[in-house]
């Protein structure tokens, strides 16, 4: 279950969702991409349009809950959140459709990416499988790691629209400045 005491974890997995669905994409290639062992990133999401093309990435925080950047918002019913989606183009038979029940978001700011954060709730859970896990939160109140390395996942262009990594360092500069001021309304769970 999602409460608010998980919204300051699920901010630094919206960091990372935020530089993996930033400017680290040219020419349809990401820089330092490579395609990653099929099925791995268990937690990555695919947003995708009604007719079933990818726009956004987001993170399964929950089995019923996704966070995203509030910058990929659409309307519910134009939206379809995918999980274990390895390649965009070709129907694998692993992948999980769902329909959106629900959307939080609140002041987000488009000309400065302010409350740059949304929650997306899926019109039924997930079936968590070897494919398909919830990403791992610190505990509450787990001290942070000096030293961690920052890894964030994007699904691109490379290599036939395969899920790939970047390592995001803080001294890339490429990284946008976003403030996350949300205050969640709504639903506790």
């Amino acid at each position: 279950m999602i409460n608010m005491k998980n919204l300051q974890c699920m901010s630094g997995v919206l960091f990372l969702t935020l530089l993996s669905s930033g400017s680290y994409v040219f020419a349809g290639r990401i820089i330092g991409g490579q395609e990653v062992q099929p099925y791995s990133i268990k937690y990555q999401v695919s947003l995708q349009t009604e007719n079933r093309n990818h726009y956004c990435g987001g993170t399964l925080v929950d089995e019923q809950w996704v966070v995203s950047a509030a910058h990929c918002w659409r309307p519910s019913h134009l939206m379809i959140v995918v999980l274990s989606e390895h390649n965009l183009i070709v129907n694998e038979g692993f992948e999980q459709v769902f329909s959106v029940s629900k959307i939080y978001l609140q002041n987000y700011n488009y000309r400065t990416y302010n409350n740059d954060i949304m929650l997306i709730k899926l019109a039924q859970p997930a079936i968590l499988n070897a494919n398909v896990q919830p990403v791992k939160l610190p505990e509450e109140n787990a001290p942070p790691i000096n030293g961690a390395c920052v890894h964030c996942e994007r699904l691109g262009s490379h290599t036939g629209l395969q899920l790939q990594p970047l390592t995001c360092t803080a001294g890339c500069g490429r990284e946008r400045n976003v403030l996350l001021q949300l205050v969640l309304l709504g639903e506790d769970h």
